[in-house]
């Protein structure tokens, strides 16, 4: 732990209690020691990782470029991770489908955030929760809402609770929910064909994360765009 200075109450508190248990959004966290704590964290990784190119339309490979064109056309910016995966265009071309797949699901849009959210906040993938918070943001979902999500409490929507436990329940048992678990989430008025649609937002996040591991990690804390201008 890196002390902040002024050691203000919510810096002292997390001080002081276990931080595998301590569950607190991190917007709150002492300014000073979160950014401190980031700053390292990149410094290690940009010691240990290579650095992957950034691209733009005009430099990707080929196949890559419709894609980032129509994403710029569509949003007014290629997002950071687009720009990193055209390197490998079937990665690319591959987590746009997954991502397209997932919006087509019986899933509301507010309940397909809460799986995205639920499950970064499960793998601890700070950019996962910034590039979903933004999604979220971009969706105007309510900010008492999105501040649950993001701190993993209860959202005081007993539906949206009970897909954020199935979420959670999934990726922290691997899968092997049990009978329980699935009760709980249909007795919240899901189906079946829902709970297996939920298995793509894991993979969304999960796809996420595994990049976010093996790429410098510049976009550490938010979702860095790349816009048009």
């Amino acid at each position: 732990m890196i002390e902040c200075p002024k050691m203000s109450p919510i810096c002292q508190a997390y001080a002081n209690r276990d931080r595998a248990s301590l569950i607190i959004r991190e917007e709150l966290r002492c300014p000073r020691c979160w950014r401190e704590k980031t700053l390292q964290n990149q410094s290690q990784r940009r010691q240990k990782l290579p650095n992957f190119p950034l691209h733009t339309p005009e430099t990707a490979p080929q196949k890559a470029r419709m894609i980032l064109e129509q994403t710029q056309k569509r949003l007014g910016f290629i997002p950071t991770m687009y720009a990193k995966q055209a390197e490998a265009p079937v990665l690319l071309e591959t987590y746009r489908l997954v991502d397209a797949a997932f919006e087509t699901t019986s899933l509301a849009p507010t309940e397909r955030l809460v799986v995205l959210m639920t499950v970064s906040r499960y793998h601890n993938c700070d950019f996962c929760m910034s590039a979903h918070s933004w999604r979220a943001q971009a969706s105007k979902l309510p900010n008492d809402l999105r501040n649950a999500l993001r701190a993993g409490v209860p959202t005081g929507d007993k539906r949206l609770d009970a897909l954020a436990d199935f979420a959670h329940a999934m990726v922290d048992k691997r899968g092997k929910v049990s009978n329980a678990d699935v009760q709980a989430f249909m007795d919240a008025g899901f189906d079946h064909r829902q709970a297996l649609e939920i298995i793509v937002g894991i993979a969304i996040s999960a796809y996420i994360k595994v990049k976010k591991l093996i790429t410098t990690d510049k976009e550490a804390t938010a979702p860095t765009i790349m816009s048009n201008k």
